[in-house]
């Protein structure tokens, strides 16, 4: 493994990480922070929002309102 390879997971594994520090802590700047501009995100299989990175974000800051605490596991990153 090279130094190149290590660098990637480190940055891929803190993508993760933020992604789920800002879904449980309610920052949807973070949140959308984690995807590029013109990312296209799709929960539809969890019956949730498809859209765009804001219009997602929007979706999940209204939807989240009422649930007083989330709680994110990532486990085996490789």
């Amino acid at each position: 493994m090279n130094l190149q390879r290590l660098s990637d997971e480190l940055e891929i594994r803190a993508l993760l990480n933020r992604y789920a520090r800002a879904v449980d802590t309610k920052d949807w700047q973070l949140y959308r922070s984690v995807f590029t501009d013109d990312a296209h995100i799709d929960y539809s299989s969890a019956g949730a929002a498809v859209g765009s990175r804001d219009e997602v974000a929007e979706w999940l800051a209204a939807g989240f309102g009422a649930i007083p605490w989330t709680m994110h596991y990532i486990t085996n990153v490789e």
